[in-house]
């Protein structure tokens, strides 16, 4: 995998292979939109199946940590049976709200995130987004990450290894296990 298409599928160039959740770009879909939200150069969009239990609060933290790093919002839009559930929702015109709805097959019970900016800050804040709610850490977001490969590292040595840069010195772990 080439670091361009790590930061576009997942929005880092060292991305957590456990979960998919994967970047969409809507920037065409978006180019000519009357919404202020996502008059920007690039939108990318990301869904989270299961993520419409996502409370307001939380939804208003992730929110806040994408202000945090540089973005302007982050928008998010709940599938319903019934279409779109958003404070967004009401501004999108039909084709716009059909490419939301679309966003990597999402189905209802399902929340997409959309972050509109420059593209690396955009691919940058939904990978963050993604890592959040991605961590096994996070045990509040009861979220499904299905259809997830175990792509991580089970045992540490306790070994270092020292690495010599030009002008930094650095330690790390050395893994000696991986599953």
């Amino acid at each position: 995998m080439t670091w361009t298409e790590a930061l576009d599928r997942y929005g880092t160039d060292k991305p957590d292979l456990r979960f998919e959740m994967l970047l969409h770009d809507l920037s065409d879909i978006f180019a000519v939109t009357e919404v202020k939200a996502f008059s920007a150069p690039t939108v990318k969009a990301m869904r989270v199946r299961g993520g419409a239990s996502l409370s307001r609060a939380r939804l208003d933290e992730l929110t806040d940590q994408a202000k945090g790093l540089g973005a302007k919002g982050l928008a998010w839009f709940r599938i319903t049976a019934d279409g779109l559930d958003s404070p967004l929702a009401k501004f999108l015109n039909e084709t716009e709200s059909a490419a939301v709805a679309a966003v990597d097959d999402a189905e209802v019970g399902d929340i997409v995130f959309c972050v509109a900016d420059e593209y690396a800050d955009a691919c940058h804040v939904l990978g963050a987004i993604r890592t959040t709610l991605g961590s096994p850490r996070s045990a509040r977001d009861r979220i499904s990450t299905s259809g997830s490969r175990s792509s991580r590292c089970s045992k540490v040595s306790t070994r270092t290894a020292t690495f010599k840069r030009p002008t930094i010195r650095s330690r790390c772990r050395i893994p000696t296990t991986w599953t």
